[in-house]
C-alpha cells in the first residue's frame, strides 16, 4: 500500500507536535526511530544562502505519521546544522536522543536530479552504523526501489565530523544513517510517495530488527552482491519470519559502494 500524500497544514493539524523555542519542529514518537530533517528550510553556510531541499520535510512528516517514529525538523535555526561546529539544531538533537530511547537516527536530505543515484546512504565509511552494519543492505531490499540505483559513501558520506550523523553517533554509540534523495525522488506525488512509502518499510523494518538481541542479529545473515546466479543465490537477507514480510530480496536495485 502506498503512502497518500497530503498538504504539511493537515500533516502538522494530525501530528501535532511542537515548535520548540529554537525554530525546530518535534514530534515525539512511539518507535526507536529518528526522522531528522535539517535543511527543510533555506540555510546559511559560510555567508552563503543554500535552498531548501524541497520536500524533505514533507517526507519525514509522511513517515512520522505512518510508523510513530520521532521527527525533528529545522524550521529556521541559524546556520547549517549539517556543516556547523557548533549548532544548536544538533545539540537538541543529541539532548533528544540520549533522553528518549532512540536506537536509531536517519538524518534525510535531498540532492540534485544531475546526480547519477536516486537514493545515497552515507555510512560515514561504516563508522556511524557500527553497531547495525546492515543498514544499507536493508534498505536497497525495499521492492519500492525496484530499477532505481543506491549508492552507498560514493558521493555524501557523513565522514566529517560536524555532520549530523557523525556528531550524534560519536557520543552516542547509536548508528546514524543519512539518505540523501534525488530531487526526482521527492518533486511530484507519485515520486513522493513512493520515496515515502519505501521509507515507512524501512523505519518498521529497521525498529523490529533492532529489537532483537545481539544473540538473535548473530543468527541472522545479510550478505549482499550485485547479482544471484542459478547456483548460488547470495543476495539474500535470512530474517526472522515477522520481519521477511519487511525486507524482501530485491535484485532489480543496483548497489554501488563508493
Amino acid at each position: 500500500m502506498m503512502v497518500t500524500i497530503d498538504s504539511r497544514e493537515n500533516l502538522k493539524a494530525r501530528l501535532g507536535g511542537a515548535l520548540l523555542s529554537d525554530k525546530i519542529y518535534l514530534v515525539e514518537g512511539t518507535v526507536p526511530v529518528l526522522i531528522s530533517v535539517p535543511h527543510a528550510v533555506p540555510h546559511m553556510r559560510e555567508g552563503r544562502l543554500k535552498s531548501d531541499e524541497v520536500n524533505t520535510d514533507l517526507i519525514g512528516m509522511l513517515v512520522q505519521e505512518n510508523t510513530g517514529c520521532h521527527l525533528f525538523v529545522n524550521e529556521g535555526v541559524e546556520g547549517d546544522p549539517n556543516y556547523d561546529d557548533p549548532n544548536v539544531y544538533k545539540d537538541r538533537l543529541l539532548e533528544y536522543v540520549q533522553t528518549h530511547g532512540v536506537a536509531m537516527v536517519i538524518d534525510l536530505h535531498g540532492a540534485s536530479q544531475d546526480r547519477e543515484f536516486d537514493f545515497e546512504l552515507g555510512t560515514g565509511k561504516g563508522n556511524n552504523v557500527v553497531e547495525f552494519p546492515e543498514c544499507a543492505g536493508l534498505f536497497a531490499a525495499m521492492p519500492e526501489l525496484k530499477d532505481l540505483t543506491v549508492t552507498v559513501d560514493k558521493f555524501f558520506p557523513a565522514a566529517k565530523p560536524y555532520t549530523v550523523s557523525a556528531f550524534v553517533s560519536s557520543r552516542t554509540g547509536i548508528p546514524c544513517l543519512q539518505i540523501e534523495i534525488n530531487r526526482r525522488m521527492r518533486w511530484g506525488h507519485e515520486s513522493i510517495s513512493q520515496t515515502a512509502t519505501a521509507l515507512v518499510r524501512y523505519v518498521k523494518g529497521v525498529s523490529g530488527y533492532m529489537a532483537l538481541s545481539a544473540q538473535e542479529r548473530q543468527e541472522y545473515r545479510l550478505l549482499w552482491v550485485m547479482k544471484s546466479d542459478a547456483f548460488m543465490p547470495r543476495n539474500l537477507v535470512a530474517l526472522p519470519p515477522e520481519l521477511k514480510d519487511v525486507f524482501g530480496r530485491n535484485e532489480n536495485v543496483v548497489l554501488r559502494f563508493g
